[in-house]
């Protein structure tokens, strides 16, 4: 899978309702603002897997992201 912008909205759109869409990118975008959050895109995409169309779980694996990124992705992987 390529990460990329479009890509991920594609997904957001899938996993969520067209009227959550905004909040959840927005939700998603704060994470990869601060220097020591990279692989932005990869992340977010691991996020909005584990929050199985949540958007409580989606801000819960954003803070834990925000704590420590490859947690996050490692769940994901193996999820």
């Amino acid at each position: 899978m390529e990460y990329t912008l479009e890509n991920l909205e594609e997904y957001v759109r899938k996993e969520f309702s067209l009227d959550d869409f905004k909040y959840v990118m927005d939700i998603l975008n704060m994470y990869g603002v601060e220097p020591g959050e990279p692989h932005r895109i990869r992340v977010q995409f691991a996020i909005v897997k584990l929050s199985e169309c949540d958007v409580k779980r989606l801000l819960y694996y954003v803070e834990r992201a925000k704590r420590d990124y490859r947690d996050v992705i490692c769940e994901a992987e193996n999820s």
